[in-house]
């Protein structure tokens, strides 16, 4: 029954999909100015570190009551920045009732679509809420969204000041005098089938050990603290979506699981999807993805969000078609990790006569006018109800 449910709900959203442009074109009707430094910023037309925390204080000064802040204790490596987390929630419901989704961007510095697609999502989502839409308030009284727009901000800031902005690790100095090369790949650095492959100056290189560094430090802090139900961690580019197990060269999933990840797929509509070896064809060990899964039970996944054509940078102009597009993909994971509740009718019955001669329900006493219903009702959600 619950692959049944999950089924179902998968059609309803590609209906959705379906109707995209015009979705789109709803949903981005009344951007407020907050959305020009998404694509005007000063990197590349991208935010900068600063821009971006401008923007994120602005929305916490004017919605209050829905945006806080919390630090992890950590601060990045080489210590120059205190690692961040936001929460959007507006749940009147105990911690315990509430549906938490986690959002991150940037855990590789040179990816900065993913970190306006967070903002975006966002910012647009507190928008709507202003506008009193309906599905907004009810997804911001009903989960608790987590974003960490970025896990490793040295490197982005490093980016920033360099003109070919191509720098993916933290900026731990492994690699000697070599500073382009140093540094720590955080995707490598969890602690679900973590190895040792790759040397200290490698674009690949893993750390010591695992969780050897702040910034995956500070996300399983973050992560043991809370009860996440789904997890996105945002990466370009190519329009794709990775899923655990990265490490696993075979499929390695319960048949329950494949079934939420290929509903997602079916959603997001790439074509691309998978693991590492059915997207890049190749394993990765130390994944956050595989992490989160595997040490937590999270439905973790990494959209590879912009076209291939565009590069880790992709042209200002196509800024906001991408994280446009990703809206309603993000808005899906986050209804995903609640209930998804549907009523269906099976039948009806009038002029007294029974639905169902047995378990069912029965016609109702009274007036021949009234009406038996048999409603089929299910969850196709992360959580119970």
């Amino acid at each position: 029954p619950m692959l049944d449910a999950m089924r179902h709900r998968r059609r309803s959203w590609l209906v959705l999909a379906a109707l995209g442009s015009a979705l789109i074109s709803d949903c981005t009707a009344s951007e407020g100015s907050w959305a020009d430094i998404l694509d005007h910023g000063s990197v590349l037309g991208f935010p900068s570190y600063s821009e971006a925390n401008q923007l994120l204080e602005g929305w916490l000064d004017t919605y209050p009551d829905i945006l806080s802040k919390a630090g992890s204790g950590a601060v990045s490596s080489p210590g120059r920045f205190s690692l961040m987390s936001w929460v959007a929630t507006l749940s009147p419901l105990p911690l315990r009732d509430r549906r938490q989704v986690l959002l991150t961007s940037l855990t590789h510095a040179r990816e900065p679509a993913g970190l306006t697609v967070l903002l975006y999502f966002l910012g647009r989502m507190l928008e709507l809420y202003a506008q009193h839409d309906a599905e907004a308030v009810y997804v911001l009284r009903s989960r608790q969204i987590f974003l960490v727009p970025f896990v490793n901000p040295d490197g982005y800031v490093a980016n920033e000041a360099r003109e070919e902005k191509m720098v993916r690790k933290n900026r731990r100095p492994t690699c000697g005098d070599d500073d382009a090369n140093g540094g720590v790949d955080l995707n490598r650095n969890f602690g679900v089938h973590w190895s040792s492959d790759f040397s200290v100056c490698n674009e690949e290189y893993q750390g010591d050990h695992p969780f050897s560094e702040p910034e995956t430090q500070a996300l399983r802090w973050l992560v043991e603290g809370n009860e996440f139900k789904a997890a996105v961690n945002f990466h370009t580019y190519g329009g794709m979506l990775t899923h655990p197990y990265n490490w696993a060269a075979i499929e390695k999933l319960s048949l329950a699981d494949q079934q939420i990840y290929t509903e997602i797929g079916d959603v997001f509509q790439w074509p691309q999807f998978g693991p590492a070896i059915q997207t890049v064809g190749y394993t990765t060990s130390g994944e956050m993805d595989d992490w989160m899964y595997g040490a937590r039970g999270i439905i973790s996944m990494s959209p590879e969000v912009g076209p291939e054509s565009g590069g880790f940078w992709p042209p200002r102009d196509e800024i906001m078609g991408i994280n446009r597009r990703n809206f309603v993909r993000m808005l899906y994971v986050v209804h995903k990790a609640g209930a998804e509740v549907e009523a269906r009718l099976v039948r009806s019955s009038r002029m007294g006569r029974p639905v169902l001669s047995h378990g069912s329900l029965a016609a109702l006493p009274g007036s021949a006018s009234q009406e038996a219903l048999e409603l089929d009702v299910r969850n196709g959600g992360l959580s119970s109800t």
